[in-house]
């Protein structure tokens, strides 16, 4: 077979029937998730030849008590059987029909909790083991929850537009997006000058520096834009927020982050001594021969937890939050 959505089905419905799953009830299920008749009797077509034919169990034939002919008056009478035995063969054949109609009864209802009150079960039985590269919804009348696409809002809007004073030709700087998407900041280089000034769409914010930032930050309400700057000369960085400039340090900046309610701003300081330490909140914890990777939040919000490295020892580290 050439078409590959068929190899699919017969594999689907091998795998079905190896589960129990009858014919008929992949048939439905196949119909049902937009599989054509075509399709599905393509499909049913090509696994014949391998699969073998279920043997029909021979089902139970009720005992019939046959009634004797009539005698001609010409023959001569049989002897009659007694009736202690035509009692016991009447009770045999009701026995055995009684217990024929409990086995259907049995069975019947077996199937209709099978195929009633165990879906999920045939459903996660087929995902786990038998299904794990097909689409197709394994069990009838199951909703198919189809993940929502999130809507692109592809109209073009202009958030801001450099000021003519400003020498976009030069490059503007540090361009960041809020999360929301509807701030930007930035800095540009003044054409008369060379002064770089730092903006929030169109308002501009207040520095003192000749030279730009290497980072910014805005936290995740919008509310808050945080610059990290290096002085070149004195080998310091330093944060500078709403035109204040924050504790400077021997060394550089890195791994800044807001937490998810923008309430506090944390980084790591590795410094020029080889020592690397956390600052939250301007808090400084204990310094340690290396820091990996960003430290994060613990749930609670009470620890701050990252990898970090002293001497030989390499550990996990649970910061309190002070």
């Amino acid at each position: 077979m050439s078409n590959p959505q068929i190899n699919e089905l017969v594999d689907y419905i091998k795998k079905a029937k190896q589960a129990g799953q009858s014919d008929d009830q992949t048939r439905q299920i196949l119909l049902k998730n937009g599989w054509s008749d075509a399709e599905v009797a393509e499909a049913f077509t090509a696994i014949i030849p391998v699969d073998k034919p279920q043997q029909q169990q021979p089902q139970a034939q009720p005992q019939v008590v046959s009634q004797p002919k009539p005698q001609s008056l010409a023959q001569p009478q049989a002897q009659s059987q007694p009736t202690q035995s035509r009692t016991f063969e009447t009770r045999k054949s009701h026995s055995g029909m009684f217990f024929a109609v409990l086995i259907i009864l049995a069975v019947l209802g077996t199937a209709e909790y099978f195929i009633v009150w165990q879906n999920d079960s045939i459903k996660n039985y087929l995902d786990k083991f038998l299904l794990p590269s097909t689409n197709l919804p394994a069990v009838e009348n199951e909703v198919v929850n189809t993940p929502k696409t999130t809507q692109l809002n592809l109209a073009t809007v202009k958030i801001t537009a450099v000021l003519q004073d400003y020498d976009i030709n030069k490059g503007v700087v540090s361009t960041l997006f809020s999360k929301a998407a509807d701030k930007v900041a930035y800095c540009a280089p003044k054409k008369a000058g060379g002064k770089i000034d730092c903006f929030l769409n169109d308002e501009k914010l207040s520095n003192a520096y000749s030279y730009k930032p290497y980072w910014i930050g805005i936290s995740p309400d919008g509310k808050r834009v945080v610059f990290l700057y290096l002085d070149s000369v004195k080998k310091q960085s330093f944060i500078f927020e709403n035109g204040v400039e924050g504790t400077r340090y021997d060394g550089t900046i890195t791994s800044p982050a807001f937490t998810d309610d923008s309430q506090s701003f944390f980084y790591t300081v590795m410094g020029k001594d080889n020592k690397s330490f956390i600052v939250f909140n301007g808090n400084v914890y204990a310094p340690h021969d290396k820091i990996y990777g960003t430290p994060q939040l613990s749930s609670d919000g009470r620890y701050l937890l990252y990898g970090a490295r002293d001497g030989q020892d390499i550990f996990w580290v649970a910061d309190q939050i002070k």
